[in-house]
């Protein structure tokens, strides 16, 4: 039987993978949602990091259950419409944390929105991975 701490170690591992590939979802949206659809509109790097935010969420949310929580009783827990409306409400803050960096990075301090995103997107992980492992242990 796997200890708790080396089970997390490899869960954490696969979310990398899987948080991976969802910022790679995340990333391309915003800077083809900015430069292709809003880019003459003021808020458009806004707007299209909300758009973003959430394709990328959605793919963190299937790699998660199909990846990352790969044992039975976790995906069950994962798969219950309680730990959908769970896993949302923290992507509404993950996607907050992300909307504050950006304004304060892009829109005051006027660093490149792509600078500000892969920061933001660090910062999120992180609060993400910890969120996850609180909803799907619970």
């Amino acid at each position: 039987m796997m200890s708790d701490a080396r089970k997390t170690f490899w869960q954490f591992v696969r979310y990398v993978f899987a948080g991976g590939f969802a910022f790679v979802v995340d990333f391309g949206m915003l800077v083809a949602c900015r430069e292709l659809v809003f880019r003459d509109c003021v808020y458009g790097v806004y707007v299209s990091v909300v758009l973003a935010f959430m394709a990328g969420h959605v793919t963190n949310y299937i790699l998660s259950l199909w990846i990352v929580f790969t044992d039975p009783e976790e995906r069950r827990k994962g798969l219950t419409w309680r730990a959908f409306w769970l896993f949302a409400f923290c992507a509404l803050g993950g996607m907050g944390v992300t909307e504050l960096g950006m304004w304060i990075g892009y829109g005051v301090m006027h660093f490149h929105y792509v600078l500000v995103k892969v920061v933001m997107a660090a910062i999120v992980f992180g609060l993400n991975f910890v969120g996850r492992k609180i909803i799907v242990s619970c």
